[in-house]
């Protein structure tokens, strides 16, 4: 008994450690540690928008966003907007009612349709937001239409009725050779039946519906910079929409050139550290890099898979 409790103990002091571990970042082509505190110091000057790419269920991803947000509100206090892949363009009505206290929680969840990891993940963001009166996007497009495009291809983008339109992009940008190149590579990891039972030209169709949400993130980001022409956006999504500044990134530079952009990524947790710090001295996947320290990887969350990015 005295040893089993002996062991409980050390996990505990364990996993208590490891949430208290100081956050870390590397820049790219450096490779040295340095505290999140110091990550300000980084950024080009405003206006900017700053992606974060995720993993969606990793929870050390998590608790950067939220400390990163926290740290942004710190150092421009009233010149922060948010924007979020996890949420698309036609609830951004509801999304407001409910950041300016006009409907209850409980109504925002049943109007919204958050992921089913969104009290564990998102709702930090959401209630800090809430709480500062920072402007958030919901930046996304809605689901049913992205499929469409999967199912139908880039005919069914320009037969989209008026109202679908409004949760759209409006141009549906997809000539970027090397993205398409390494979105194709992924489809790898899908069923060969499930590939054949989507019929001739799935994949260009996935392709175009990835873009779909490229192109319409990077509008919605457009616009949120429009209203607030000097703030700081930080923009979440999964990291694969905005590594190496393609995807969404690439999208908004198209639109915006002159807006400065910094992407940050966080590894996920199955990164072996050596490949890790190859991406970081390599320096193209992004500017700001986070790794989950080994030790606290038990307490990355994976229950309530949330929507792949």
């Amino acid at each position: 008994m005295l040893k089993k409790t002996l062991t409980f103990l050390f996990v505990f002091a364990l996993s208590t450690l490891c949430f208290a571990l100081p956050q870390t970042y590397r820049k790219a082509k450096e490779g040295l540690p340095h505290p999140l505190s110091e990550l300000i110091k980084e950024l080009p000057p405003l206006p900017l928008v700053v992606f974060l790419g995720e993993q969606h269920d990793h929870g050390f991803a998590h608790r950067i966003e939220e400390e990163l947000l926290r740290l942004l509100e710190r150092e421009y206090p009233g010149r922060v907007a948010l924007s979020l892949e996890m949420f698309e363009r036609d609830v951004q009505e509801d999304l407001d009612r409910y950041l300016s206290g006009e409907i209850p929680e409980e109504e925002f969840l049943r109007l919204c349709r958050p992921w089913p990891n969104y009290e564990r993940d998102y709702r930090p963001l959401i209630l800090f937001a809430k709480e500062r009166g920072i402007p958030v996007s919901a930046s996304n497009v809605p689901r049913p239409l992205a499929s469409r495009i999967a199912r139908q291809g880039e005919e069914a983008f320009s037969r989209l009725s008026t109202d679908e339109k409004r949760w759209a992009a409006s141009r549906l940008q997809h000539d970027f050779p090397s993205y398409r190149e390494r979105f194709l590579k992924t489809l790898v990891d899908i069923p060969s039946a499930m590939m054949k039972a989507g019929g001739p030209g799935m994949e260009e169709r996935l392709y175009l519906a990835q873009c779909l949400k490229d192109s319409t993130m990077a509008e919605s980001l457009q616009a949120l910079h429009k209203r607030f022409p000097q703030r700081v956006i930080l923009h979440v999504n999964g990291s694969f929409h905005s590594d190496y500044h393609q995807g969404t990134p690439g999208a908004l530079q198209t639109l915006e050139p002159a807006l400065a952009t910094v992407v940050i990524k966080v590894f996920p947790p199955e990164t072996p550290t050596l490949e890790a710090e190859a991406f970081v001295k390599e320096g193209t996947l992004g500017e700001i890099f986070f790794q989950e320290p080994r030790a606290s990887q038990p307490n990355s969350t994976g229950e309530g898979a949330a929507p792949r990015g």
